[in-house]
């Protein structure tokens, strides 16, 4: 490893060449509703239906969480990425605009646009008052009278989806005339909550971790979901997407993005991308979605180089720490610097989690079942809130 998070081209390639090897694989390297994509460009990228949402969507989305510069979000476009991604929390606030920003002149017809608002804080359900200004906050922002899909922003537990004052306000929002269709974002605890949503009958699309470490629990659940008509879009899907060094031809993070598509109950992938030769990087996956037994071979080497860094927010560890520190929680904030290299970011979910009581120990008691150093991860996060 490399300062904690990178790994090395060395290491890497001498276990992709003995992987592939194995596998005899050869490494040579080589109000207005959103109109349908143009014949021609379906034929360029592949999109697919958003459950009931009856959305044609690219099947690589922008995640646009930590996208400053609007010219990325644009080329996206231009490329012919029809579904942005953004939350109200996004750079406090200061995301949406961006997305605004970044499609400005575009007719409104030609894009989806989803975006999310707080229904709770780590301990207390928000006011129905709070939830509307969010929403209200949302559309002045995005300088927009309606966004296509309305989350409920990371939502752990079965009594978060089933909040009644958060329905009752999607429910406003939407005859109004201010939402389109309701969805629900969730990096933990992904089965029981996409359960839940199933059995309130009431949102229409998932937002959800999946990458190639999910769990079968939660990979089934989504899958029924969507056999129940929920449109199912992927976030997280390169596992951290932690950096690596120059690797030729090797793109394992393309081929992370890839395993997700295999599973064809996901309708799309909202990877974040902030500079264009990500965009670039991402757009041959909507092109040529299929995984090679090169790409499959690339996959479970970089799985095995991150394999002790990446927090799988299984939640396993819930309850463990005598002080009740959120381990996963934190693990996830400390990922925004350590993968993403974005401390700001982590500063900012770290302090949404509140003091951590973590500086009095002499050590970590937790142990993660996946075998990632927690103790690690807690001294990091430790030196982002000081």
């Amino acid at each position: 490893m490399k300062n904690g998070n990178q790994i090395s081209r060395r290491e890497f390639v001498a276990k992709m060449a003995s992987g592939a090897a194995a596998a005899g694989i050869s490494l040579s390297a080589t109000t207005a509703f959103p109109a349908e994509p143009s014949a021609a460009t379906q034929k360029a990228i592949h999109y697919r239906k958003l459950g009931r949402t009856g959305f044609t969507v690219s099947v690589v989305s922008f995640g646009a969480m930590t996208t400053s510069d609007p010219a990325v979000i644009r080329r996206g476009v231009d490329l012919g990425i029809n579904y942005i991604d953004t939350a109200r929390a996004y750079m406090r606030g200061e995301n949406e605009k961006i997305v605004a920003e970044a499609i400005k002149g575009i007719s409104r017809d030609k894009l989806y646009i989803a975006t999310k608002i707080k229904s709770s804080t780590r301990r207390d359900s928000l006011p129905k008052s709070a939830m509307l200004k969010q929403a209200e906050e949302s559309l002045a922002a995005l300088n927009m009278d309606y966004v296509d899909v309305l989350f409920l922003h990371d939502l752990k537990q079965e009594e978060q989806v089933t909040n009644p004052d958060a329905i009752e306000v999607l429910s406003q929002l939407k005859k109004e005339g201010k939402i389109r269709f309701t969805g629900l974002s969730t990096h933990s605890n992904v089965a029981a909550v996409a359960d839940a949503a199933v059995k309130t009958g009431f949102f229409d699309v998932i937002l959800a971790k999946i990458n190639f470490k999910s769990g079968k629990a939660d990979l089934d659940a989504l899958k029924r979901a969507a056999e129940a008509g929920l449109g199912i879009v992927a976030m997280k899907t390169q596992a951290g997407g932690y950096t690596t060094e120059e690797m030729g031809g090797f793109t394992p993070h393309q081929a992370a993005l890839k395993w997700v598509l295999q599973h064809k109950f996901v309708a799309n992938t909202i990877p974040g991308m902030t500079t264009i030769q990500q965009v670039e990087e991402n757009f041959t996956v909507a092109k040529s979605p299929e995984l090679s037994l090169r790409e499959k071979a690339a996959l479970k080497c970089y799985g095995d180089s991150i394999d002790k860094l990446y927090c799988r927010l299984c939640g396993k560890c819930e309850g463990d720490c005598p002080n009740g520190v959120p381990v996963a929680e934190v693990n996830r904030c400390v990922m925004y610097a350590e993968a993403y290299g974005d401390e700001g970011l982590a500063r900012r979910e770290l302090a949404a989690l509140g003091p951590l009581p973590c500086a009095d120990c002499s050590e970590c008691s937790v142990t993660c079942r996946n075998h990632v150093d927690v103790g690690a991860k807690i001294r990091k996060a430790l030196t982002l809130v000081v």
